[in-house]
């Protein structure tokens, strides 16, 4: 897993000249007056978060005055400018992996597998690792933080809580490390995929970390929190169910959007078919969609009826169908 470090800022520190570890700088999402303003922190440079304080939670209003903070810069953001470096980042990886294993996860953010060939690029998969973090720092100027692990959790999270502390920029967690590394984890909200109404949840089960976590009783778990994701299919095809309408709920990053985000659902000829269902909802998806970031998605199958029979469509062979 492969992080840009500070992207936005970094990306705009680069483009002034200036080194990306070394200047504090935020990215602030509109035009910035004398006073600061009153835009939304996108992005703070290393520098600017450890020297005062910025995160990407925080209003421009909410700055140290500039007698207070006089190295401080603030610019707008290029959002084309971003688009354009994370495509040449992605054009890099190109050169260590095939594009079928390379998962862009955001615009920062990627995780390449590696399992197949890591060894053709290095005779370690940290050294391999490091020439990736060379070669992207020495095209570009981009810092960038390295999770290496077994599988995409332990590379995730050895990115999120370790790398970023390491002069290398690079962690490693193996499964042999999950009680050193993962259950040691104090913090439930540090960890990818809990976030703070989770955590919530998790300790008014007396689960206060993720040694606790790790030793819970996963059916009380199930039937706390559910089912979660696109296991629906799976669900209605071991019911032995088909599903007549989707729905789909998608909740935008922004919650001061108007709309805040949006409802749609749709009759369809009944299936449980993942393919025909997920491609359902990516046409619902995009008939509504205009760019925003989205946070939230929620997917809902009704019209649930028994899988004694199918309806066939004249576009596919009969037997094809039925398998």
């Amino acid at each position: 897993m492969i992080d840009k470090k500070s992207f936005y800022a970094s990306c705009e520190a680069l483009r002034l000249g200036l080194n990306p570890m070394e200047v504090a700088l935020a990215v602030v999402s509109q035009q910035v007056g004398t006073d600061w303003g009153s835009g939304l922190i996108m992005a703070a440079s290393p520098l600017a978060k450890k020297k005062y304080g910025l995160s990407n939670v925080m209003r421009a209003r909410d700055l140290p005055p500039k007698d207070q903070a006089p190295d401080l810069m603030l610019v707008e953001p290029h959002m084309n400018l971003y688009i354009k470096r994370s495509m040449e980042v992605l054009q890099i990886f190109r050169k260590y992996a095939a594009d079928e294993d390379i998962h862009v996860y955001s615009i920062d953010e990627s995780m390449i597998d590696m399992t197949e060939y890591w060894h053709l690029f290095g005779d370690d998969p940290y050294l391999v690792a490091r020439k990736i973090q060379k070669d992207i720092h020495d095209s570009l100027g981009l810092y960038t933080t390295c999770g290496i692990g077994e599988n995409p959790l332990l590379a995730k999270l050895a990115m999120d809580i370790s790398a970023k502390h390491r002069t290398s920029m690079i962690a490693c967690w193996h499964y042999i490390d999950v009680p050193d590394t993962i259950w040691k984890i104090p913090k439930l909200e540090d960890v990818w995929g809990i976030n703070v109404k989770t955590a919530d949840h998790l300790r008014r089960l007396g689960i206060n970390n993720m040694y606790d976590l790790a030793h819970s009783d996963p059916a009380i778990l199930k039937k706390e929190f559910g089912v979660i994701g696109d296991q629906v299919a799976s669900r209605i095809r071991a019911q032995h169910l088909l599903a007549g309408r989707v729905s789909l709920y998608i909740g935008y990053a922004d919650y001061e959007a108007d709309p805040a985000g949006f409802s749609i659902q749709e009759k369809i000829t009944p299936t449980d078919i993942s393919s025909d269902l997920v491609a359902k909802l990516r046409a619902l998806f995009r008939r509504k969609w205009r760019g925003q970031a989205v946070i939230r998605l929620g997917v809902t199958y009704s019209n649930l009826a028994p899988a004694g029979c199918q309806q066939l469509t004249f576009f596919l062979p009969p037997a094809e169908q039925i398998k």
